[in-house]
């Protein structure tokens, strides 16, 4: 039996758990060294957990947490409601992106900053409906 596929959801999950595992350690000043005492691993195997080559087991997080002072839970929270969404969806057309200036918004005569007028303002176009993540892997696995 092989190895089961990763979706697009779980490798932006998991690279929000990534993303807080380096934050913390560095707000913190911690190095890589004192936290792989932590979780009695290697320095090397925390800079994987940072870089998301390898997965941080769950009792790992957990004790990263708590050592740290963090809810796990809120940790795990934060990645799901913070999923990057992938550069196809921009491709296809799902989600809209733009750059704005500060020049650019200077000259407007509104001066607002919201996403949707600049995206309206630069295509003419109305933002579409907000994508789920999930609902789009669960039907490209259909």
């Amino acid at each position: 039996m092989g190895k089961r596929k990763e979706t697009n959801a779980e490798r932006m999950f998991m690279k929000n758990i990534s993303a807080f595992v380096r934050e913390k350690r560095l707000e913190k000043k911690k190095t890589q060294s004192f936290v792989a005492d932590w979780l009695g691993v290697t320095f090397q195997q925390v800079q994987k957990y940072e870089k998301n080559s390898n997965d941080l087991g769950l009792w790992n997080f957990v004790v990263y947490c708590k050592k740290f002072d963090v809810n796990p839970g809120m940790v795990i929270s934060q990645a799901l409601d913070n999923m990057y969404l992938p550069e196809q969806l921009i491709e296809e057309g799902k989600i809209q992106v733009t750059t704005v200036t500060s020049q650019e918004i200077a000259n407007d005569p509104t001066h607002r900053l919201d996403a949707k007028y600049w995206i309206n303002k630069k295509n003419e176009v109305t933002k579409s409906k907000p994508v789920n993540i999930f609902e789009i892997e669960k039907n490209e696995n259909d």
